[in-house]
């Protein structure tokens, strides 16, 4: 009786092993010494493909791809060599599947005496999610969220890369910093929806012009870099570069409409620019901004004049970004004369800038740098606030009421809710909309014309008059005025400086106020300086002049 207890206790633990077994939530394998498999549960046939009769009495060698079979300390080294088993530890390695695919797993081994010797008892979890979760994070930590090309930590990475192979073969390695032309205006009339299409196109139009051995990367919200290595000469870079601006100049359709977009590029070379990958990026966005303050559309190599200009830009920044609250920034006024009657009928606001550290700062020289790094849009906004509230105070002097211009840069127009506050701030000083004047370039309003007739509008339903500047320098025709509701035309500078020596002006000049007159638009031609200039464009019509001529910008005391 004990003898039969015996056997059915022991039955019954055996049964009861075989469903723990069976129901165990990872892969089990029982091997002998010899590394033989001699039992496998339920989970192994679901993860790695076998049913349990094609394996039993196999080498342990068929789950482990054929390439391992003799790497030492690699997982079957360990199973076959029992005095190198890390019992009790968890090893990764690459698991092999009935079907020949591979897949991450992670094995933990013990080892227990049985009747025939000692036996290995192996938990092998398949951790492919694991992995994958930890390769997405690792790519999102080095990667752009929007382009998926490789972000800053990656880029630097690479390019210390690119510099020591640079040092060890005697070869070159170039940068190239590539900072979209007017994105921000694109980004701001288009929204950034379009905007983020646009920087997925640039990035695979990029990585087209590169080789499969080089980087492209994003620096900045439209700066990318192209990172090439093993470089003979610097022409190679040169045509790497034009390659590149072709590129990105092809056309794209945003927004149901087509669009040229160019680029700047700067170039640094390593080792003649630097051997570190900061000095190497601060060297070639030295030389991008220089290829964008000499016409944008273009490349340039580093030099170390570069570098001083850099420190001079990055100076006029810091200065630029404290100049409001330190109200280091003034309006002088110029007069604005009808050539009928010779009375003064409006006058145009015109910024100063008188810096602390720097001195007078040429509008020419800081204005770009206000413009590109978006602080024109404070900036313009104190002008158009304190330009109203002059005109305002002068009408209750008592003094005639005068219309006052104001320039609207590129990102003021496009910047959302630019109507409103227009309004508001002719509320706040009581100035009635008609006595003012806002001056939009020629090329603003070309690079988009269905928006920028959009916006026109809505600043034209506040009450104030527009007036289209440096007309005759853009590349549009008059004929392209007629969708526009401006009120008054101003002959670009340009034209009138040459108006009595070169024939061709004098011919565009005559057009322009012949046309501009055709379409109900009043004349007015900026930097007069002469009395010739002056009767020539009285004895063709012209309606208003300003310029040095009749008086310089003056300070509103003056003015009055």
């Amino acid at each position: 009786m004990k003898d039969r207890g015996t056997h059915h206790r022991q039955d019954m633990e055996q049964e009861n092993f075989r469903e723990l077994f069976d129901a165990a939530p990872d892969s089990i394998v029982i091997l002998d010494s010899n590394g033989k498999i001699v039992m496998v549960n339920s989970r192994f046939e679901e993860v790695f493909g076998y049913r349990r009769s094609a394996v039993l009495g196999a080498q342990v060698d068929m789950l482990v791809p054929g390439r391992f079979s003799h790497h030492p300390n690699h997982v079957i080294d360990f199973l076959k060599h029992p005095r190198k088993r890390p019992m009790g530890h968890v090893l990764e390695f690459a698991a092999l599947g009935a079907d020949g695919s591979e897949f991450p797993a992670d094995i933990s081994l013990s080892l227990y005496m049985t009747d025939q010797g000692f036996m290995i008892f192996a938990i092998i979890r398949d951790i492919s999610d694991r992995v994958r979760h930890q390769q997405q994070l690792s790519h999102q930590a080095n990667h752009d969220g929007l382009t998926g090309l490789p972000n800053r930590r990656l880029l630097l990475d690479r390019i210390e890369q690119a510099t020591f192979h640079s040092k060890r073969y005697n070869r070159s390695a170039a940068l190239l910093y590539i900072d979209l032309d007017h994105f921000k205006i694109i980004n701001s009339s288009l929204g950034h929806n379009e905007g983020d299409k646009l920087l997925k196109i640039t990035a695979d139009r990029l990585s087209a012009c590169g080789r499969e051995c080089d980087t492209v990367a994003r620096q900045g919200e439209d700066d990318f870099v192209l990172v090439v290595g093993d470089i003979a000469a610097d022409h190679n870079v040169a045509k790497i570069a034009e390659k590149v601006l072709d590129t990105i100049n092809q056309p794209i359709e945003l927004d149901f409409q087509e669009l040229q977009v160019t680029c700047s590029i700067g170039i640094s070379i390593c080792p003649k620019d630097g051997t570190n990958s900061q000095v190497l990026l601060n060297n070639a966005d030295a030389a991008m901004l220089h290829a964008k303050e000499h016409g944008r559309n273009s490349y340039q190599f580093f030099t170390p004049q570069l570098s001083e200009v850099a420190v001079e830009r990055l100076t006029m920044e810091k200065c630029l970004r404290r100049a409001l609250e330190k109200e280091e920034f003034r309006i002088v006024y110029q007069p604005q004369v009808d050539l009928t009657n010779g009375q003064i009928t409006g006058v145009e606001a015109l910024l100063r800038w008188d810096s602390a550290e720097l001195g007078g700062v040429s509008p020419g020289t800081f204005i770009p740098v206000a413009e590109e790094t978006g602080l024109i849009v404070a900036i313009g906004e104190w002008v158009l606030e304190n330009a109203c509230r002059q005109s305002s105070r002068w009408q209750k002097a008592g003094l005639p009421p005068l219309t006052m211009a104001v320039n609207l840069s590129p990102r003021q127009f496009w910047a959302p809710g630019l109507a409103d506050f227009i309004h508001q701030a002719l509320v706040d000083c009581g100035l009635d909309p008609s006595f003012l004047e806002l001056e939009i370039t020629e090329s603003m309003m070309m690079r988009d014309k269905q928006h920028a007739v959009s916006m026109l509008k809505k600043l034209k339903d506040t009450g104030v008059k527009l007036a289209i500047d440096d007309f005759g320098t853009g590349y549009s025709s008059l004929s392209q005025l007629r969708n526009f509701p401006f009120d008054k035309l101003k002959l670009d500078s340009s034209f009138v400086r040459e108006i009595i020596s070169d024939p061709g002006s004098a011919a565009i000049a005559r057009t322009i106020i012949s046309l501009g007159h055709n379409l109900g638009l009043t004349v007015i031609a900026e930097g007069v300086e002469t009395e010739a200039q002056l009767s020539y464009l009285w004895s063709n019509g012209c309606d208003e002049m300003q310029g040095y001529y009749f008086s310089r910008p003056l300070p509103a005391e003056e003015m009055e």
